[in-house]
């Protein structure tokens, strides 16, 4: 990793500039992924063709590139990275200055996105905002999305909030409107004085864009326009908040209202991301989520008593050596019982010994299994069939278990990697 955009833009180049189309670019500590599906799912629900580039996966490379609701092929995967390679082997690049595993696959979406014919593009930011790879996309074409902001890669983009969101905004072009997602306060006030010194103009959520739930579902409410009786497939309130900056920075794209809402109905119901939040039906059931620092943590947490009301789940957990884990077991100590700990495939994960002693002090009942498979079947066997098992702390530990809880119940999941199913039908209806 070494940041900078000199390399993409001259690998873009090098490309035909396959990147210049109307696009939305989210940026945030936590809920990135999230919210990126529910607003290629809206704007696929108004009969546009939407490309959607997320990271990390957890299905498998591919699974980061979508075009009109499926992961691009895996021909179309090694047609859009053989071109990269072709480019990248014509630039004049100093030995050890090439390009980066991130920037390739940023610039194999845009090529993916280009052959396929998409209209609209949306792109979750790797990492800060001001020098990951995505940040080329045309200024003009393009509305941003805040997520929120927490302390996190501290040594990389600061050590405040307002040094964080001014990493992160730096992706706005001049005098640009963002959509900012709900945050704590500390937070918030930070993000709004970089706003101000920037001289753009800001959508808060819980301010001009309010969201909701009532007998008959989930509403969002705008300044063009209230959005009803939606249905949410991805679970946990805290979903709620990234629908609602999904639909904001889809407004900012079409320039006005969703005028479709049956249509955005149905694509908000089919909308999953692989890991955020995802429940895999069965006895015990399972929910997995990615929560690899303390503000997801925290999320999490809250969402642990709304999807699974059985009782305190048994948890599979393992972090990586870089995170603030004390603060992450602070957040999950009162929700969970038993923590099964384990070594993910990540060479920075911490011991699972090592973990436990960690989950000890901080109060949680622990034990430790090497292995992640064997970690689960342990989990699985002490919830028997009236608990229920949580696998969370990191991605790469659901990227290690992820077949394993789909061989186990098949029939229970429900996760669909084609997010925007029926995409290309709709805008074909269109």
């Amino acid at each position: 990793m070494r940041f900078g955009l000199s390399r993409t833009r001259a690998l873009l180049a090098a490309l035909g500039d396959p990147h210049v189309r109307d696009s939305v670019h989210i940026v945030g500590s936590n809920g990135k992924t999230s919210t990126a599906h529910f607003a290629a799912a809206a704007l696929a629900s108004q009969g546009r063709g939407v490309g959607l580039y997320t990271s990390p996966d957890v299905l498998g490379w591919n699974e980061r590139i979508v075009v009109d609701g499926e992961p691009v092929s895996p021909a179309q995967f090694a047609l859009a990275i053989g071109e990269v390679r072709e480019a990248a082997g014509r630039l004049e690049l100093a030995a050890d200055d090439a390009v980066t595993q991130f920037e390739a696959l940023t610039a194999a979406a845009f090529v993916a996105f280009a052959h396929s014919g998409c209209d609209v593009q949306v792109l979750e930011a790797g990492l800060g905002g001001r020098y990951d790879a995505t940040n080329v996309l045309p200024p003009e074409r393009t509305a941003v999305a805040l997520t929120n902001v927490s302390l996190e890669h501290t040594d990389l983009l600061g050590e405040t909030h307002e040094a964080i969101a001014a990493e992160k905004l730096a992706v706005c072009g001049p005098r640009a409107e963002v959509v900012v997602g709900p945050m704590e306060d500390v937070a918030s006030e930070a993000v709004a004085r970089v706003v101000a010194r920037r001289g753009s103009a800001a959508r808060w959520v819980g301010d001009e864009i309010l969201a909701g739930e009532s007998s008959d579902g989930v509403w969002v409410r705008t300044r063009s326009r209230e959005y009803p009786r939606l249905c949410l497939s991805a679970r946990g309130s805290v979903q709620r908040g990234n629908l609602a900056v999904a639909l904001g920075v889809t407004e900012a794209v079409l320039d006005g209202p969703i005028a479709d809402l049956d249509a955005l109905r149905r694509a908000v119901r089919d909308t999953r991301a692989p890991g955020r939040l995802e429940l895999v039906a069965g006895r015990p059931p399972v929910l997995m989520d990615g929560a690899h620092n303390p503000a997801a943590m925290s999320a999490l947490a809250a969402a642990i008593p709304e999807i699974l009301p059985q009782g305190p789940p048994l948890a599979v957990l393992s972090t990586l050596g870089d995170k603030d884990v004390e603060a992450m077991l602070s957040a999950l100590a009162p929700v969970v019982g038993l923590v099964v700990t384990t070594t993910s495939s990540h060479p920075r994960a911490i011991g699972a010994e090592r973990l436990a002693a960690r989950c000890r002090r901080a109060g949680l009942r622990a034990i430790s299994v090497e292995a992640p498979e064997q970690a689960l079947d342990e989990a699985l066997a002490r919830a028997g069939s009236a608990r229920a098992v949580v696998v969370c702390g990191s991605l790469y530990l659901l990227r290690d278990l992820y077949p394993s809880i789909v061989r186990r119940d098949p029939q229970g999941f429900e996760s669909s990697p084609d997010m925007l199913a029926r995409a290309a039908h709709r805008r074909a209806a269109h």
